[in-house]
């Protein structure tokens, strides 16, 4: 009679941890930075707040580490599902040259822009949406293990619940939201990252079944 035995945590062949640490490091110290500042300066002024931007490329960087290791460890899934992080990556770039065309460029957030900075500008809301097709996707193929798994959607909500509050309460409470979700949620993944980057480089052994072809997974 065949037997099914309980998925176990087992190593798995991905990037060194020091480099998952490394990422770790940089999404905790980007997001730590942003939050700092959007809690400091909010929404008083339309006029470009360097701080704000030089902080927010920052973030990019850190959220382009983090979706580097979504990448490195097949987060989002061993097939089809590996290359998820791709756009994203694609993506961060284009919204830190925009902070640098408004560091550079712009005096208000009311300026005209030219197509090709709409263009970079629209990346911002594009990566932010996109990172929660990252975060469920790490969610349903459950590569990573126990509250790591949910922990990148967790952080993708955040877009979501800004808009939303600032349709409810105003610009001041959405920033203040925003802030918040900067320095606790997205922080502390970065920090886990860094201090224990051996949780993000294990994954459930397959299952006796699965082993023999009956039941793998298909992502």
């Amino acid at each position: 009679m065949q037997t099914h035995q309980p998925a176990t945590r087992t190593a798995t062949a991905g990037p060194p941890a020091a480099a998952v640490r490394a990422a770790g490091a940089l999404l905790a110290a980007g997001s730590l930075a942003w939050g700092t500042a959007a809690a400091v300066y909010g929404t008083d002024t339309d006029e470009v707040v360097v701080p704000q931007e030089v902080t927010g490329i920052a973030y990019v960087i850190g959220l382009f580490a983090l979706s580097w290791t979504l990448l490195a460890t097949r987060a989002t899934g061993a097939r089809k599902g590996r290359f998820l992080p791709l756009p994203e990556l694609a993506l961060m770039p284009l919204a830190a040259a925009f902070n640098v065309y408004a560091i550079t460029s712009l005096e208000t957030y009311d300026d005209k822009l030219p197509a090709w900075a709409a263009v970079l500008d629209a990346s911002w809301p594009l990566s932010q949406l996109y990172l929660l097709v990252l975060g469920i996707a790490v969610a349903v193929a459950g590569r990573w293990r126990g509250l790591l798994r949910w922990h990148p959607l967790a952080c993708a909500l955040w877009f979501i619940a800004t808009v939303a509050v600032q349709a409810a309460f105003g610009k001041d409470a959405s920033a203040w939201t925003g802030a918040a979700w900067l320095l606790l949620v997205f922080t502390s993944l970065g920090l886990r990252l860094a201090l224990r980057p051996a949780d993000a480089l294990t994954t459930a052994a397959p299952t006796t079944g699965e082993q023999r072809g009956g039941g793998a997974d298909p992502r």
